[in-house]
């Protein structure tokens, strides 16, 4: 498609509605036997459908385009920002025209195709290939919502398997979580809602957010996972009704909630409230929640059963779990050993085992441990912890373990 030089020249440097209005008279003008479709749609993220190989794209040459670059998986990504793009899809040759404005870096496309529905179909293609799919996650951030293929790749190491380490959360999450999609028939039978929200507390460093990993592994349902509720150039509360709208299109899928303390402010909490537990019908819909402070969280939302019915209490290790613990990772047998980690994380107790293999390698040393090292490196430790509970220190975060 032939295009002018000066396509974009000043409209990026116009205010947004005169910008939006310049760029698709400008197009109109210049394609006026052509289809043109324009959208600022989350969903709409072509880079992503491209690298996924969905359909080729370049810049087009005749007109200056502006990429951003990125140092992702050890290599240079350039995502065009401003800029005309050219795209071959299913044999078919498009235009997308993009415009990124304001401090936010919003950005405004303009599809142009040679008839309105292969303009349609691939505006189509390319949401959907970014917000309805079979075992996926959707990240919410300030971004908005984006597929990210490359963080499902990382949950594969966090099996079901690895949580023998904590059987009891083990068996909640069985009981909670994996029985909950199978049981839809049953809730239909009594006349209940198919929904649930499990809330996973306690002490950083145990494995709240591995065990949600593995969950996800374990499942294989669609995920949306929400990292923050604040996106650009909208409010907090049109992001919260956002998340639980996409979770209704996706379900039955998860709902991931990260540090919920941090993630719900005050002012939204009757938003939220009424997302988890108003009119509309969260069916399919497991809610799972982390926080390391449940009492910072308002009692509407955690004391409620059809919120949060489900609180699971993931605490520092037993002395028989630490035990067994360091009896498979270092050899330990000695109960005296084992109480000196009292009090210990999983996180710390997994610091202590590199530790201990760490210098025995530099020594020569094998399994199992001496106790005068084991008692050296527990006096770091505790160290440590002291400094992270002192007042003003930054707080601790849920370690995977």
């Amino acid at each position: 498609m032939p295009l002018s030089p000066r396509l974009l020249d000043e409209i990026v440097e116009l205010p947004y509605p005169a910008m939006a209005y310049r760029l698709s008279e400008r197009i109109h003008s210049q394609f006026p036997n052509s289809a043109v479709l324009e959208t600022e749609d989350d969903d709409f993220k072509l880079p992503q459908f491209a690298e996924a190989g969905g359909c080729a794209v370049t810049l087009n040459p005749q007109i200056f385009g502006h990429s951003e670059a990125d140092w992702r998986g050890n290599q240079v990504r350039l995502t065009p920002a401003t800029a005309a793009l050219d795209v071959e899809w299913r044999g078919q040759k498009l235009m997308v025209v993009q415009v990124m404005y304001d401090e936010y870096a919003a950005l405004r496309s303009v599809i142009v195709a040679d008839s309105p529905s292969i303009a349609e179909q691939f505006f189509a293609t390319v949401c959907r290939f970014n917000g309805n799919f079979g075992q996926s996650i959707l990240v919410m951030s300030s971004d908005g919502f984006t597929r990210d293929d490359d963080l499902l790749e990382n949950l594969r190491s966090a099996t079901w398997e690895s949580l023998n380490w904590l059987p009891d959360l083990q068996a909640e999450l069985q009981r909670n979580c994996m029985e909950f999609f199978s049981a839809r028939d049953v809730y239909a039978t009594h006349q209940l809602p198919w929904k649930r929200g499990v809330l996973l507390h306690g002490p950083p460093g145990n494995g709240k957010t591995h065990a949600i990993k593995a969950l996800i592994n374990r499942l294989q349902m669609p995920v949306v996972y929400v990292r923050t509720f604040q996106k650009r150039r909208s409010l907090e509360s049109d992001n919260i009704q956002s998340a639980f709208r996409r979770a209704r299109e996706l379900a039955p899928c998860l709902l991931v909630l990260e540090d919920l303390d941090s993630l719900v402010a005050p002012d939204t909490m009757s938003f939220f409230l009424n997302e988890m537990d108003g009119f509309r019908s969260n069916n399919g819909i497991l809610t799972i929640a982390t926080t390391n402070h449940l009492e910072q969280i308002d009692p509407a939302l955690t004391q409620r059963p059809s919120r949060f019915d489900r609180k699971v209490l993931v605490d520092n290790p037993s002395p028989a779990s630490r035990l067994n613990f360091l009896n498979q990772n270092l050899g330990i047998t000695d109960p005296e050993l084992v109480d000196l980690t009292d009090g210990f994380s999983i996180a710390f107790l997994a610091e202590l085992s590199l530790g201990v293999r760490m210098d025995q390698l530099r020594n020569g040393q094998t399994c199992p441990a001496s106790p005068e090292l084991v008692r050296q490196i527990v006096t770091d430790l505790r160290l440590q912890i002291s400094q992270s509970e002192a007042p003003g220190a930054p707080a601790e975060g849920d370690d995977d373990a």
